[in-house]
């Protein structure tokens, strides 16, 4: 107890302070380098507008040069201050330790956006007249295809530029994508690869006759030309494991699919869902697009809704746009990234004290954001979407010491991610010691919404929902497989609207497998299939939590004893043998785990008994079924299930609530039926804190400075100077 709220106090002020540096003025800086796209390369870049030879520069990569080298002398912070305008990255930045300090933001809250790809004008793409392409399309919508070749001078792209499909991230693991802008949102929206059968229907694994290979009995398929470069995305064996995987060969004859060599993990079963892509002769549906990467041509039937006027974007540089190596102390703000087939941010070598903030991150292959070690990293107020796998992964922290990473995901919208690699890349993953996702929204994506490894984490005051919407026996909060992973605290979270296909749906709390030592309390649940299942494992609490118009409110078992099925004993133990968990500060944080291996004498159960869980003091209103424990479990909760309040009318439980149908399950002050009649040890969730902190993305542009033309106070041409000048800080 007094770890977490040791965990709480350090968290809690980070999230005070961060929100207090974000709304107020920016701090001082010693000197400002400024980029605009009238800028030049051989500037000083010391002023926004050109000045002699001390107008902006035209790049990024050139500023940051400046700043570590002709600039280096200056102690009192460095700025890069990115005029408005669209920039197009063609090569990845590495930030080195020589940037240390420097903050890249826009300019007086102009547009800026960053760009790995390209936009294409819908002019551009003209209907098919080449007879031999045209025999080619499906005759039903050959007329409604548009084309453009990017290899024209115009463009001038090469082979290399589209990258390649992939097994684990299918097309968004180097390949290039299309997105584009609809007259219905305000964001723009991914185009499919041409795809057969069509979405959102599927196809199945037909009788498999080998670990590569299943029958087909679809005519369509034998139609497909063997010029194709095919790739099937799929869950080949498990509702919960998917991959990309290349389509070696089409036996007509036998009528046999054969996989490309190693092929998925698990095998094929009969019946699995799945879908063939990168189709020519599946060209046939508006949002649909296919590359040529041997003869540069697009080809797309445009969506139905794409805006007047508007531009198609087309993502085309790998690897991470910018990458902090081993640098400290820089803050990037305001700006738009894009259109990126890698990471748009990733690290190297630890950097510390980095920040994201009040940036759009959209258009990814990859991630939106990775910290791989380091301390006190920090990605926050930003909007994130269209991403081919993961939100914001931060893994930091000693797992050996229990030093804290202090990683913090704050506030962030999270949504659209997951799109190609689709199992187990949450909105927000955590690993390592002592990292934190506080107050983000959450939602649209197939599979886990966050997901944790490690310890002491906090996760808190966070929004998810419409999550899980396309795996089985998936976790909106997912970990597992872990004795040691313990000492994280989820609480005050609200998961809401989640439910899932296949073998055992959608759960919005999962402690999977025997995972051990996590709280969840003060959570809301709202219209889910089921709240929480704890997999087995010791030491869980399910406390003070809200569940209103659940299937299953609390699912328990006990995994890996007599009766109840195999267990991952190897993962386990290994997890286990790994960590000094009877030695400091292992032992005095964790004590319950010193005896794990002895304390439980019953034959068959040993480890694998759950003993230490405790269901206390929740409230359930409108639970379809209360509670599902199997008996081996019940023999350790039995005692520690205790104070729980069920009301099974949801239509009085929901008049104590201030506006459930606008999602909104604070306590009314006289809900009497739930808090009089309920337990009388439930403390009220503060339900009005849960969300995000503040507006997301960049601040609209400021007001147009008085002269167009502003320099560097007290800062000269000589590259010695340095300067105490300071300006908004937002």
């Amino acid at each position: 107890q007094n770890h977490r709220s040791e965990v709480i106090m350090r968290y809690g002020g980070l999230v005070i302070l961060l929100f207090g540096l974000l709304c107020f003025s920016r701090s001082s800086r010693g000197i400002t380098v400024y980029v605009s796209k009238t800028g030049n390369d051989t500037a000083t870049g010391l002023t926004p507008a050109p000045d002699g030879i001390n107008g902006p520069v035209a790049s990024l990569q050139t500023a940051l040069l400046l700043l570590r080298t002709t600039y280096a002398n200056s102690t009192d912070g460095k700025v890069v201050s990115i005029r408005g305008g669209y920039y197009r990255l063609t090569s990845p930045i590495t930030i080195p330790a020589g940037n240390n300090g420097t903050s890249i933001e826009n300019y007086n809250n102009e547009a800026v956006t960053i760009s790995g790809g390209i936009r294409i004008p819908q002019s551009a793409l003209l209907p098919v007249t080449d007879p031999d392409l045209v025999s080619r399309l499906n005759p039903s919508a050959a007329s409604a295809v548009r084309r453009v070749n990017l290899f024209s001078p115009t463009w001038n792209l090469t082979s290399s530029d589209f990258g390649s499909f992939s097994r684990r991230s299918g097309n968004f693991n180097g390949a290039a994508h299309v997105y584009y802008q609809p007259t219905t949102k305000n964001v723009p929206l991914e185009m499919r690869v041409a795809r057969y059968p069509n979405y959102p229907v599927w196809s199945q694994v037909g009788n498999v006759t080998s670990t590569l290979s299943f029958e087909y009995t679809d005519d369509r398929i034998s139609s497909w030309s063997p010029q194709n470069d095919i790739w099937a995305v799929g869950f080949w064996y498990w509702d919960w494991a998917s991959s990309n995987e290349k389509v070696e060969s089409i036996d007509t004859t036998n009528r046999i699919v054969t996989f490309a060599a190693p092929g998925h993990s698990y095998g094929l079963r009969k019946g699995q869902d799945m879908f063939f892509y990168n189709i020519i002769e599946e060209l046939d549906t508006p949002g649909e697009f296919l590359i040529n990467s041997t003869s540069g041509d697009l080809f797309l039937i445009p969506p139905t809704d794409i805006a007047a006027g508007s531009d198609y974007s087309l993502s085309l540089l790998p690897g991470a746009a910018l990458t902090f190596d081993a640098a400290h102390g820089v803050t990037v703000r305001g700006i738009t990234f894009e259109n990126f087939r890698g990471h748009a941010f990733s690290s190297s070598r630890e950097p510390t004290r980095t920040t994201i903030t009040k940036c759009v991150i959209r258009n990814v292959g990859r991630s939106a954001a990775i910290f791989n070690g380091g301390y006190n990293n920090t990605v926050s107020f930003s909007q994130i979407y269209n991403l081919g796998s993961t939100g914001i992964s931060l893994s930091g922290g000693n797992r050996f010491t229990l030093v804290p990473g202090n990683h913090l995901a704050l506030s962030n919208e999270i949504f659209h991610y997951a799109l190609w690699d689709w199992t187990y890349n949450p909105a927000v993953g955590l690993n390592g010691v002592g990292n934190a996702a506080q107050h983000n929204l959450i939602y649209d994506a197939p599979h886990n919404g966050l997901l944790q490894g490690g310890n002491n984490h906090l996760i808190e005051y966070n929004r998810i929902h419409h999550v899980c919407q396309q795996t089985g026996d998936v976790g909106a909060w997912y970990t597992g497989r872990d004795w040691t992973g313990r000492g994280t605290l989820l609480r005050h979270n609200f998961f809401h609207d989640i439910y899932g296909p296949g073998n055992l749906g959608a759960i919005a709390v999962y402690h999977d497998d025997q995972n051990s030592g996590i709280t969840a309390y003060g959570n809301v649940f709202y219209n889910v299939e089921r709240d929480v299942l704890i997999g087995g494992g010791r030491d869980v609490k399910h406390l003070n939590n809200l569940s209103v118009n659940v299937s299953t409110c609390i699912s328990m078992d006990a995994r890996g004893t007599p009766g109840e099925g195999p267990q991952n004993n190897a993962t386990l133990f290994s997890r286990l043998l790994d960590i000094p968990f009877q030695q400091p500060p292992w032992s005095t944080q964790y004590p319950e785990l010193v005896t794990i291996l002895t304390d439980d004498t019953r034959p068959g159960f040993g480890p694998n008994a759950p003993k230490g869980t405790t269901i206390a003091n929740n409230i359930m209103v409108g639970c379809k079924r209360v509670k599902s424990i199997t008996s081996n479990a019940w023999f350790y909760v039995n005692q520690t299930y205790i104070g729980n309040y069920v009301h099974s009318n949801l239509t009085t439980g929901l008049t104590n609530f201030v506006d459930p149908a606008n999602l909104n399950f604070k306590f009314k002050s006289d809900a009497t039926i739930l808090l009089a009649n309920g337990t009388q040890n439930f403390v009220p969730i503060p339900f009005e804190k849960i969300g995000l902190l503040a507006a997301v993305g960049p601040d609209p542009p400021s007001p147009a400075p008085a002269s167009s033309v502003t320099s560097n106070p007290s800062v000269s041409t000589n590259p010695s100077s340095t300067s105490n000048a300071s300006s908004n800080f937002r």
